[in-house]
């Protein structure tokens, strides 16, 4: 039975969400450099500096952690590429452009991880693609408070399709070995978000 004393002054609570941070930090090393699939329990608890026991503590199994590590990373990267500021309204266009690229250049930059978490993490288990699709309709939710749009069912599904475009322009762009210039990425995924960009100037639409 674990005990809930704090030890050498730190709360149970505290020891158990490090333990899962070094967990989380420990497969995004392992899984950049072997991939998802080369990658034992071993191999994480090892990285971690911790042993199985603990892994167990903090998730049910390899999936668990596998999609904790993809929402870290996958949030992480949004929060990176959004402009610190209120809502736009006259310049939408170009900070999503400047999101894009942003987003592009960081795929890139860290390829070991995007095949992963673009690639790899496809086809894992239903659990895990639900996990995905989670993820993503949370990212369209947000990109629809970026944009300050009416959220209708209409704009909701628009912003879903958006992101889930962007994500499989990008998955095939790294499997082609990222031939087209981030710039260009940029740019062909404004196109596609060209509706939802226009939709700011039509509140009068009702879904």
């Amino acid at each position: 039975m674990t005990s809930s004393r704090p030890y050498r002054g730190v709360p149970l609570e505290e020891r158990q969400a490090e333990r899962r941070r070094k967990f989380v930090e420990a497969a995004l090393s392992v899984y950049s450099e072997r991939g998802y699939h080369n990658t034992t329990l071993r191999d994480v608890c090892e990285a971690a500096g911790l042993t199985q026991r603990y892994f167990y503590e903090s998730f049910e199994n390899a999936e668990a952690l596998l999609l904790e590590a993809y929402t870290t990373v996958t949030f992480g990267l949004i929060e990176a590429i959004t402009p610190p500021s209120e809502p736009c309204h006259h310049d939408c266009r170009e900070r999503a452009r400047a999101m894009l690229v942003a987003y592009f250049t960081a795929l890139q930059a860290d390829l070991r991880s995007a095949r992963v978490f673009l690639l790899e993490i496809r086809g894992v288990s239903q659990r895990v693609d639900d996990g995905v699709n989670e993820a993503i309709t949370r990212i369209a939710d947000i990109i629809l408070e970026l944009i300050d749009v009416p959220k209708t069912e209409f704009t909701r599904m628009l912003a879903l399709g958006v992101v889930s475009g962007i994500s499989q322009m990008a998955l095939q762009w790294i499997k082609e070995g990222c031939q087209t210039e981030s710039a260009a990425m940029a740019e062909v995924g404004l196109a596609l978000a060209g509706e939802l960009l226009r939709f700011e100037c039509r509140p009068d639409h009702q879904g």
